[in-house]
């Protein structure tokens, strides 16, 4: 018993230093609480930014968005952040996602020194800074910039500038240094695809992504070299690998779908579409693409869904407005068309001049009044262009071919997102439509009215007023008959413009060299009107004459394409003269391409349609002709069939003509 009080001192003494300790602990644990709460969120976005920058050194652009969400969750109101982004958008030449981000990061009081720095490395990646005493690779990495960003950004300076001899200098500089480098070789081929070189660009991207198998940039690249060669299978495969790889690429679902789409596998693409990936922060590259297969797949609502999350308003892309004003356009919103075209009507003007002034700048570069221009037109562009300027500088990106300065705005408001700029049928919109657009340097045309197949201007005139029924070429009443004639005289410019293009190619691939009148004699002889066809005066019609008519329709062949009851079912592949699809005509439901009038219709059957698989039939008597033109009108049901392009391919898909076509350029 003596020693139970001090067994009642030392358990209180225990119980008091418990309580103590606990007291302690649970200190010490909401202080941690505390620290983690305000600094666990900024180490967390820290790491992340640290990551993501790693991954955008390397090519892994998927891997480099996720760790860019995932900082951006994690600290909100950090302008770091958003300088890795601005970075991120300027390896993918993303010029909306780059002007946002460094917006994002000012207003959140990102370093200006970090800011200058990231829009520096965008303005010698555009050739914007040339090169000098100030604007040295060396100088900038000794000042603390990314020294392969730099490098990279030199490089991308030199070809915008189309100064491949000084891009060639820094690449083997920067192959010498880094010999597996996987961004040497990157943008080595980026150099090689530059100078048209696809064979040594391949290999350089397959090197790549040897050295680095995650480098998307480097995948990117391969599938665009492998799409122009139309080699659909390996891509496919590509995208496939890619997709194994990195599941959470948006870039390999999206090129499985279009890549599925143009293999004739249409549900797969809709399934690669409706994947989940896309996000508010995934690249303008991606939101188009998804855009422009929706559109390709007739579903134009959705397509502007698409193309509305881009910043239409403020984008210096012209391809990009084209598509989004065609989508506008098939969702019957002419007005914001007509807008989305102004505003790349209002870009090409404003880029032709400062073409126009930059190349009068080298001939009198003293000329203050040329300098006081050129900066009026860079200020007015300043936010949009600020650091990355227009996309089509990009040397990797297939680049639309630009006219010259003289060329009509007319025939750019209205012609050239379909024919192309210079009319070549590469128009922006041209993948979309079936048949194609008109390559007006190469191809026969069409509606002719002369003995030698060659249009009058009178016939370019009637086709832009009536458009081509059946097909994507619509008609304009809206234009003045002068509007009309300079749009009809600039096509046959283009015309006799590929006419010596192409007689010049012989020339040169048989060792010949020709004089200048001489070349220019032989493309006069090659582009003049014939003499017109005389339509002569019609007979009345009697009730004979569609009974004769159809006796002829057959004697003469007729029905071998367009069927017995004019409908087209025939098992004939027919094809035009470039290697295309020629579906007949299906008289009953179909519209006339040039129209259904008496007089139409004589001179499609007297002269054929130049180009396509339509005999002409020069042997046949005017009144057999003209029987004929009343018995196909007789076959004619109203309401006539309209279709989409969509409907018109899937037609010729069903055909069996859509494999071949696949194989053929551009498809």
């Amino acid at each position: 018993m003596m020693f139970l009080p001090q067994l009642k001192r030392v358990r209180f003494i225990v119980l008091r230093a418990g309580t103590r300790g606990c007291l302690i602990g649970l200190g010490l644990c909401l202080i941690g609480l505390v620290l983690f709460v305000v600094a666990g969120p900024r180490v967390a976005a820290w790491y992340a930014r640290q990551s993501a920058e790693t991954a955008i050194k390397a090519g892994r652009m998927t891997d480099a968005q996720g760790w860019l969400e995932w900082a951006s969750w994690c600290f909100p109101n950090d302008g770091h952040a958003d300088i890795v982004w601005a970075a991120y958008y300027r390896r993918l030449k993303d010029v909306d996602g780059f002007v946002k981000a460094l917006d994002r990061a000012e207003k959140k009081g990102a370093p200006p020194v970090l800011i200058d720095r990231e829009r520096r490395l965008a303005m010698i990646q555009a050739a914007r800074i040339p090169p000098g005493p100030d604007n040295q690779i060396g100088l900038l990495i000794a000042q603390g910039y990314d020294p392969a960003a730099t490098v990279e950004a030199f490089v991308y300076g030199a070809l915008a500038r189309g100064d491949t001899a000084q891009a060639s200098e820094i690449l083997s500089a920067w192959a010498a240094d880094l010999p597996n480098d996987a961004n040497q070789k990157y943008m080595a081929g980026i150099y090689w695809q530059f100078v048209n070189q696809p064979e040594k660009a391949e290999e350089m991207h397959r090197a790549a992504l040897q050295q680095e198998p995650h480098h998307e940039l480097a995948m990117l690249a391969l599938a665009e070299i492998l799409s122009a060669d139309d080699r659909w299978q390996e891509l496919y495969q590509l995208y496939e690998k890619w997709h194994r790889q990195i599941p959470r690429s948006a870039w390999a679902r999206v090129g499985l779908a279009r890549t599925a789409r143009l293999l004739g596998r249409w549900n797969e693409a809709r399934r690669w579409l409706n994947s989940k990936g896309l996000t508010a922060d995934s690249s303008t590259s991606q939101i188009r693409e998804t855009a422009e297969i929706l559109l390709e797949m007739n579903q134009p609502v959705e397509a502007m869904k698409w193309f509305q999350r881009l910043d239409l308003e403020r984008t210096t892309d012209r391809t990009l407005l084209h598509g989004a004003a065609l989508a506008a356009s098939l969702e019957k919103d002419n007005l914001q068309a007509a807008q989305l075209m102004d505003r790349a009507d209002e870009l090409f003007q404003k880029a032709t001049r400062t073409h126009e002034l930059r190349s009068r700048l080298t001939i009198d570069p003293k000329n203050q009044a040329i300098k006081n221009e050129l900066v009026s037109l860079s200020n007015s562009e300043q936010k949009t262009l600020a650091a990355l300027g227009d996309q089509d500088i990009a040397p990797h990106k297939s680049k639309m071919p630009s006219l010259n300065a003289g060329a009509p705005s007319l025939y750019i408001r209205h012609c050239a997102a379909c024919h192309g700029e210079r009319g070549g049928g590469d128009g922006r919109a041209a993948r979309f439509l079936f048949p194609r657009a008109r390559n007006f340097r190469r191809d026969a045309f069409r509606i002719v009215s002369t003995e030698d197949a060659i249009p009058t201007i009178d016939d370019i005139v009637s086709v832009i007023r009536q458009g081509m029924p059946g097909t994507a070429m619509p008609s304009f009443p809206e234009l003045s008959e002068q509007e009309s004639l300079k749009l009809a005289e600039y096509v046959l410019e283009m015309f006799r413009d590929g006419v010596r293009e192409q007689l010049l190619s012989i020339y040169a691939a048989e060792g010949e060299t020709v004089s200048e009148d001489d070349l220019r004699h032989e493309v006069s002889i090659r582009t003049t009107p014939g003499k017109r066809v005389s339509i002569p005066t019609i007979r009345p019609a009697n009730e004979q004459s569609p009974i004769r008519g159809k006796e002829s329709y057959l004697t003469l062949g007729c029905a071998n394409c367009h069927g017995e009851d004019g409908t087209g079912a025939c098992d004939l592949a027919l094809w035009d003269d470039q290697g295309f699809p020629n579906p007949p005509r299906d008289l009953k439901h179909d519209f006339f391409k040039g129209g259904d009038s008496l007089e139409s219709l004589y001179l499609r059957l007297r002269l054929g349609m130049p180009g396509t698989a339509h005999p002409s039939c020069v042997n046949a008597a005017p009144d057999e002709i003209f029987d004929v033109v009343l018995y196909c009108q007789s076959l004619i049901e109203e309401p006539r069939r309209i279709t989409t392009n969509d409907q018109r391919w899937e037609q010729a898909r069903v055909r069996a003509w859509y494999p071949a076509y696949l194989t053929l350029p551009g498809q």
